[in-house]
């Protein structure tokens, strides 16, 4: 944990994984990402003991040049060993364009190298969606939802179907790329649902056409492989085989396969043969007859293949990688009448007319109120019978249910409706559909049964919110970056440096690169300006306001991060100080002191300037002055201000009567009645020097090279709070000065500054979780609150006797949506010491579709016996009551705990239960190396051999 720690980023660091999970679309346009270099320029590397602290050694500066990601593999893989051997660093050896360099790096920014490569792709990918969002095209997005989609985070994921993809995985639809499965999967079920809702009919609550998932064939060929055509069905397969069931006789169904990176489709209907489509006009592949045949066994007679008329794809330009779009629209045109056939001249058309599809349906499902499973209904009678085979299914598949009026469907076939154009919108121009709402996405989507209920045809027409002008028709004038219509759930992303790097990017294109999209102005390509040190990075407009502090425990959300002024960017001339703010309350890097001497005489446009002028000028003469008398008209507004040396004024003595002078204590003061001064007078709209004086009568004040005590501002009391009370880590007095030393914030602050700011935060945090009612509260509290703006997030709270909290289970909407999707294995650990009360942290993990392990539950507990256990497990399968149910798993994975092990045959009864291989390994290791001595190599060899 202790290396983990070291070795990792901080989360506010420029190029970690929480900077590029927060990062926007339009953010992204504003990230240069650095130069990665060719596999094989790292020559050698090799750790070293020494903790390097400069700005190269810890943070990526611009122009830097990484290495390749597979060069670095061989060292992350060590880097957390040799942390425990005493290693900090490691130095590389690489050659780059023929130059040869030796540099030593902090573990964490071996770290930051590997985030860089491993989401440079998503914000090329951003980049080129936004080219292809804002370019004039035959299918563009309304100007709003144009907007929505540049404030959307790269990584957010698509909303409305049961396949989980972020969104700059889209541009797999630009260009001739190949198509990622799951977003064809998307497509697949956005097809599904649309018809299913268009062609709805009292006579029947079924949707007689079914759109399977590229992993149905999968699912089919793994478990007939297995045992060939007396092999019993999967529970995917069975369901599928009841569907068929309950549509008949006019059900029909299209499945898209993909062998050895090549998409081709199948589709059937009441005909005795599966028609065949392959863009490369492939022959039908060897086994798809014997597999389709079996999973329809005593269903359909058995049917033979025929390949259906389809356009060929070529092999190189336009139209080529498109075998998915083509396999897509060849079972589309079955069951659309309307839908033009594919062709690789049009496949751009197709292409962006399907981007457009996702994103509009992926807003109108965000808006939409309820989760994924209170949309659907179930289609597949309840007695549908078990399955007796141990393959494990890993996909959940959308044509079991069919759509209620609830469903976002409704809501974006009405706000899909178009005119007639030579490319006709894939099962856009159906002959009539119901009129569920004509409100269109102007803001937020009212789902109403009122609205849900009309039924009325209505002929196809183009809205007025799609038709939009050419970008080179908009003549408004071009204007810097701003995001003041950043809508309320997107927020501006600030990112600040670790407390190892001295430095800060701001990263700002100049106007001339950047071009309209939508509303707003963004840049045509990453520009790098010259900058004073690289480590914060602002890549949003800044904004002025004041940063509330959550209580210290968070459970998801991100931290707080700083806020730099509302003008930072704009010229000296349109600055604006209010009359009576004080020099170090003004935001720094606004403006720079006007040229010219200061004498009587100057003019500033505000006392801000004013003051700082002044008190820089005397700064580097050694002497610190500060605001002395001033003086208000009848309006209340300051008309005179005398700014004066620190050392004005007479010192007076003050003792008491009664103690002899002698034991007087002879104390310390910088007063000496020093008579320099300024006077400073309003002259309409600006100040102007009418005196000054700069005789001192003392010497130098300020030592050579020191600068001026000033009271911290407002950027440096949010710095230091937000550093105090991270919960990630702990930082003393000497690292956060570093940090706000390395991040310019403002003028330097002395060490007992520091020390009270610390205090304050420590304090505010402490009182802020106290009037929550404490640690247990403060995150019920929390729980309430998302639970009450998202109804996905689940939450039990379990109490003794005595009211006492002894367990909290909880579950975000993502890990509820991924257990319902991926049930089928489930994986159970606690680990100690992981919260204040030194409760275990209970945590449920699954595997998903790319066998990745996911944590799908928290809980943390005082008791582990069968009874809390109980209680966990049933929090985590839901109440029926509600609707809210997660699917048992097939397979429980865990230790040998005992309370564990009953608790697994009470509440998972037809679940196998297996225990963790590492969890034996360690018992082994516990109970039989000291006994074995130096026998215990040999026995480990021939253990692990006959297990």
């Amino acid at each position: 944990r202790e290396a983990s720690a070291y070795c990792n980023p901080a989360h506010y660091a420029a190029f970690s994984n929480d900077f590029f999970r927060e990062l926007t679309f339009a953010q992204a346009l504003e990230v240069s990402i650095p130069a990665i270099a060719p596999e094989g320029c790292l020559l050698g590397w090799i750790f070293d003991v020494g903790i390097p602290s400069t700005k190269a050694a810890t943070v990526i500066i611009p122009g830097e040049i990484i290495p390749h990601l597979n060069d670095l593999l061989p060292i992350i893989r060590a880097m957390e060993s040799a942390y425990v051997e005493g290693k900090r660093s490691v130095q590389m050896h690489m050659r780059v364009s023929g130059q040869e360099s030796v540099r030593s790096y902090h573990f964490s920014k071996i770290r930051l190298f590997i985030s860089v490569s491993n989401n440079a792709p998503s914000v090329s990918a951003a980049h080129r969606l936004v080219d292809a969002l804002s370019a004039p095209s035959t299918f563009t997005l309304s100007t709003e939802l144009l907007s929505r989609f540049m404030h959307e985070k790269l990584q957010h994921q698509i909303r409305g179907f049961t396949a989980t993809y972020s969104l700059w995985n889209l541009v797999c639809l630009l260009d001739g790329e190949w198509l990622y499965d799951d977003i064809l999967n998307c497509l697949s079920e956005l097809l599904y649902f649309r018809l299913a809702a268009s062609t709805k009919s009292e006579s029947s609550e079924v949707p007689s056409f079914m759109f399977l998932s590229t992993r149905f064939l999968e699912d089919a060929r793994s478990v007939f492989r297995c045992s060939g055509s007396n092999a019993a069905y999967s529970p995917v397969l069975l369901a599928f085989r009841e569907r068929v069931k309950t549509s008949e006789p006019s059900c029909s169904f299209g499945v898209i396969a993909e062998d050895a990176g090549h998409y081709a489709a199948y589709f059937c209907d009441g005909a005795a043969v599966f028609q065949h489509g392959d863009s490369l006009h492939h022959p039908p592949a060897s086994d798809i007859c014997d597999v389709l045949n079996w999973v329809l066994a005593d269903i359909f007679p058995p049917k033979t293949v025929c390949t259906g008329s389809i356009a060929l794809q070529p092999g190189s330009g336009q139209g080529s990688g498109s075998c998915g779009i083509a396999a897509f629209n060849f079972i589309e045109c079955r069951v659309n009448e309307c839908a033009s056939e594919w062709t690789p001249v049009v496949s751009p058309a197709f292409r962006q007319k399907m981007l457009i599809d996702i994103i509009t349906y992926h807003f109108i499902a965000t808006d939409a109120p309820g989760v994924l499973n209170d949309w659907v209904a179930t289609c597949v009678p309840s007695d549908t019978p078990s399955s007796s085979v141990d393959a494990l299914s890993g996909y959940v598949d959308y044509n079991l249910t069919c759509p209620t009026e609830l469903h976002p469907i409704h809501m974006f076939i009405s706000s899909s409706i178009r005119e007639q154009k030579t490319l006709t919108p894939w099962v856009g121009n159906l002959p009539t559909m119901p009129n569920h709402s004509t409100k269109l996405l102007g803001s937020p989507i009212s789902f109403t049964s009122a609205s849900m209920a009309s039924t009325s045809p209505t002929h196809i027409m183009m809205p007025d919110v799609f038709k939009r002008k050419p970008l080179e028709e908009i003549t408004r004038p071009r204007k810097r970056l701003r995001f003041d219509s950043t809508p309320p759930n997107s927020r501006s992303l600030f990112v600040k440096s670790p407390d190892r790097s001295p430095s800060v990017i701001l990263v700002s294109p100049p106007i001339s690169s950047r071009r309209q999209v939508g509303n707003q102005l963004y840049p045509r390509s990453p520009v790098k300006r010259e900058i004073r040190s690289p480590s914060i990075v602002s890549i949003s407009p800044p904004t002025y306001r004041k940063v509330e502090r959550s209580p210290s425990i968070t459970l998801t959300s991100p931290p707080k991060v700083f806020k730099r002024a509302k003008n930072d960017h704009l010229p000296q001339s349109k600055l604006k100080f209010d009359g009576d703010q004080r020099p170090h309350e003004v935001p720094r890097n606004t403006t720079s002191v006007i040229a010219g001497p200061v004498a009587v005489g100057s003019m500033f446009p505000s006392i801000g300037h004013a003051c700082r002028a002044i008190f820089q000028q005397e700064e580097l003469n050694g002497q610190q002055w500060r605001r002395g008398q001033r003086k208000v008209d009848t309006a209340g507004n300051m008309s005179r201000l005398v700014l004066r040396c620190n050392h004005y004024g007479k010192y007076k003595p003050r003792h008491l009567d009664h103690i002899n002078p002698s034991d007087h204590r002879a104390g310390r003061t910088v007063k000496t009645d020093c008579r320099a001064h300024v006077n400073l007078c309003r002259h309409g709209s600006l100040w102007r020097i009418t005196l000054v004086d700069w005789k001192h009568n003392h010497g130098r004040y300020i030592p050579v090279g020191g600068t001026a005590s000033r009271p911290p501002t407002q950027n440096q009391s949010e710095a230091v709070s937000q550093l105090t009370t991270s919960n990630n880590v702990k930082f003393s007095r000497s690292q956060i000065a570093e940090v706000l030393k390395a991040q310019s914030i403002d003028h330097p602050l002395e060490p007992r500054q520091i020390s009270n700011l610390i205090n304050t935060a420590r304090r505010a945090a402490r009182s802020e979780v106290a009037l929550l009612g404490g640690d247990v509260s403060a995150i019920i509290r929390n729980l309430e609150e998302k639970n009450r703006t998202d109804p996905g997030w689940r939450y039990h709270v379990k109490v003794d006797q005595n009211s006492v909290v002894v367990a909290l289970f909880w579950q975000s909407p993502l890990q509820v949506e991924l257990a319902r999707r991926y049930s089928d294995v489930l994986i159970n650990d606690n680990s100690y010491n992981k919260v204040d009360s030194q409760y275990p942290l209970n945590t449920g993990i699954i595997i998903d579709g790319r066998n990745r392990s996911r944590n799908v539950f928290y809980c943390f507990h005082r008791d582990e016996n069968t009874e809390t256990f109980n209680w966990v497990f049933r929090c985590y399968l839901g109440d029926e009551e509600v609707g809210d149910l997660i699917k048992p798993p097939e397979v429980f994975i865990s230790d040998r705990h005992s309370g564990l092990i009953a608790s697994v045959e009470d509440t998972l009864a037809t679940t196998f239960h297996a225990y963790c291989l590492h969890h034996l390994e360690g018992n082994v290791d516990d109970n039989l190396r000291l006994l074995l001595g130096a026998e215990w190599p040999n026995f480990t060899r021939d253990f692990w051999t006959l297990y």
